[in-house]
């Protein structure tokens, strides 16, 4: 069985498509419930108001996107009539149906006002298990809808947990107190009206709001199981995560020999081991026999290497064990790059080119604010001597110069970025500049002589690690795009969990927009750790190297 064989199913939901003609029109109800009291409708005034309020009490933040939204108000007419038993109002929203309930007078909550907003769960909405829901609920004076009393929600409606909102609203005195910064107050002549503003959020990842969800070791939504971490190479299960992951390499490495190898002390025979192991485990898989291999087969060396040398040392495992194969020279060929460097000397009119191979790209992010800046500082013009002057130069001109620039860029293109200073070197996050990276991204510009290939030299982005430093010792997290585009898997240690493409390239966390109130209290989204590394795959090439086992055409396509 081949867990990976297919996408990950996530939902198929398109908002760019689907969010058109999907809003719903604010409206006006009568409310209902066991009372006689007697309810209004509402002033055409009021109903303009609507999408403005709506757009001022729920901001859409944080690269959310709405399925369907909805405003609903109820007018009491007579608050003195409504009993114990509540009113309610129920309202639908893009196929799913609402209650927007109120109690005057809660029997756990004495002296309180209760507000709820309530998913009405039935036969046509049972195939839905949660529905991620952003919504205000508001206490007004009808006469005057900005002395108002509100609070803001985020929830995960589930059949357990269908009923969401607060018990402690409003203090039932407080209605009639005129509040800071009014001249009047929320009820009055026994009047109030009740409000409800919904939106219905896409759940681009089938865990959002969900407590607890993140800490699994295997997620059938993605179909990728997780790798327990191993204390001495923090890294390892990240870099086979890679390349388990791109399917051209995992069938390749398939077809290295192994036969009477040992996987304690074969690397590649322990790395197909943990490959046929991630596509039938359904928890976490181990991987000390590879560990033992590599210290078999390289000595305790291995470990003083840093992560850019453990990762090429384990490529060069991988590529000689395919040299009798039909993968031969696979793996060179989709991480092999060229660079040209030349250098200048105007006054002699001396010039010299250098040409070698490259298999990872060392950037700087001293000074850069972003991937392109970083690429543009590592080909800028620089200065080889500028003390040596030859005999009538005047003071400060240049002898040489030094240019950079790539022959060819590789179709799985590797970047380790450096440790940046100040506070992010000392693993403190947030502090220092946030560094940026696009989803996509054009390097034709920094090809040698673009027109000479027919390649493309457009990138998406496949991987994203992320380093953070405790008192003793470096841990690391890693992003990885490894079905569709824009569908991204978080790995942490050995858990697994689907990730949002928004918290993937959020530079930095962004605060609330207004005050909302949730079961637990947790800080706005912020990466834990700081970039780097950054995988990217040619975009034309991306669909083989991930998904196709057709090496024959690979090799084909990468030998032109």
């Amino acid at each position: 069985m081949y867990i990976c064989e297919e996408p990950p199913a996530y939902s198929e939901f398109d908002p760019n498509q689907q969010l058109a003609g999907i809003e719903e029109p604010t409206d006006s109800t009568n409310l209902t419930g066991q009372s006689d009291a007697t309810f209004t409708k509402l002033s055409a005034e009021i109903r303009r108001l609507d999408e403005r309020l709506l757009n001022k009490y729920l901001p859409l933040y944080r690269g959310y996107q709405e399925i369907g939204h909805r405003v609903i108000h109820g007018e009491i007419a007579d608050w003195s009539k409504v009993d114990r038993e509540g009113v309610c109002a129920k309202f639908n929203i893009s196929d799913n149906q609402f209650q927007l309930a109120i109690y005057p007078v809660d029997e756990e909550v004495d002296g309180f006002v209760s507000l709820y907003l309530e998913c009405m769960y039935s036969e046509h909405t049972k195939d839905h298990p949660h529905i991620c829901v952003y919504f205000c609920l508001a206490l007004s004076n009808p006469a005057d809808p900005s002395v108002c009393w509100r609070q803001a929600f985020e929830h995960r409606f589930t059949y357990g947990s269908n009923l969401h909102g607060s018990g402690r609203f409003i203090e039932r005195r407080a209605l009639k107190s005129i509040l800071d910064g009014h001249s009047r107050p929320i009820l009055e002549h026994g009047r109030v009206r009740v409000s409800a503003f919904v939106r219905v959020i896409y759940d681009e990842t089938g865990i959002m709001w969900g407590e607890g969800l993140r800490k699994r070791s295997l997620y059938p939504i993605t179909r990728c199981a997780g790798i327990r971490l191993h204390p001495d190479y923090p890294y390892l299960g990240i870099l086979l995560q890679t390349l388990y992951h791109m399917k051209a390499v995992r069938h390749s490495i398939y077809l290295a020999p192994t036969h009477g190898l040992a996987p304690t002390r074969s690397v590649i025979c322990a790395i197909k081991r943990v490959f046929l192991n991630l596509e039938t485990s359904t928890t976490f898989v181990h991987i000390g026999e590879l560990v033992r291999a590599l210290r078999h087969e390289a000595g305790e060396m291995c470990t003083a290497l840093n992560r850019q040398q453990f990762d090429s040392l384990v490529h060069k495992y991988v590529a000689d064990a395919l040299q009798t194969t039909v993968a031969t020279g696979i793996t060179r060929k989709l991480f092999r790059g060229r660079v040209r460097t030349s250098v200048c000397t105007p006054d002699a009119q001396l010039r010299a080119v250098d040409v070698e191979d490259f298999y990872t790209l060392q950037l700087t992010v001293r000074g850069c604010l972003n991937l392109r800046e970083s690429f543009e500082d590592f080909c800028r013009p620089r200065v080889l001597d500028s003390s040596c002057l030859h005999s009538g130069q005047q003071r400060g001109r240049l002898s040489a110069y030094k240019t950079t620039s790539f022959d060819s860029l590789p179709p799985v293109l590797r970047i380790y970025l450096d440790s940046p200073s100040g506070s992010q070197a000392k693993g403190h996050s947030g502090n220092a500049d946030p560094y940026e990276y696009p989803p996509a991204i054009d390097l034709g510009e920094y090809i040698t002589d673009p027109d000479s290939s027919s390649a493309t030299w457009r990138y998406a982005a496949y991987g994203v690690y992320l380093r953070s430093q405790t008192s003793a010792t470096y841990g690391y997290t890693f992003y990885l795009c490894p079905g569709k585009p824009n569908k991204w898997v978080e790995f942490a240690g050995d858990t697994v969990a689907p990730e949002r493409q928004y918290n993937v390239f959020a530079s930095c966390p962004v605060a609330d927009p207004v005050s909302i109130v949730r079961k637990s209290s947790k800080a706005p989204y912020a990466k834990q750790g700081n970039v780097c590394g950054l995988i990217y795959i040619r975009e034309d090439l991306r669909e083989l190297i991930l998904r196709s086992g057709d090496i024959h055409r690979l090799h084909s396509i990468l030998s032109h």
